[in-house]
């Protein structure tokens, strides 16, 4: 199996892996990843469907300030610390 183009052993045939396509369940032409879905199709994969990621929120408040921070603390940090290294560069 290729994982980001490195060999992974497993057992049975190797076998590309293509995680996600940016599409609905069943694709339409209409989605902006629709391109990228018959790009994948092309290599004539098994498509498996997989559940998606949910949030499990153990305790509001707490999360209410991660989502916060993850939307608009660390946007505004990463730009500082790009504008650091491009200012600070060795």
């Amino acid at each position: 199996m290729t994982i980001d183009g490195k060999k992974v052993s497993v057992s049975g045939p190797a076998k590309d892996v293509f995680v996600g396509t940016a599409t609905d369940d069943p694709p339409s032409p209409a989605d902006p990843g629709y391109g990228v879905y018959e790009f994948k199709k092309s290599f004539g994969p098994d498509f498996i469907r997989l559940a998606g990621y949910y949030d499990y929120i153990l305790y509001k408040p707490l999360y209410s300030i991660l989502i916060y921070a993850e939307k608009y603390i660390l946007p505004f940090l990463h730009k500082g610390l790009v504008l650091y290294s491009k200012v600070f560069k060795k």
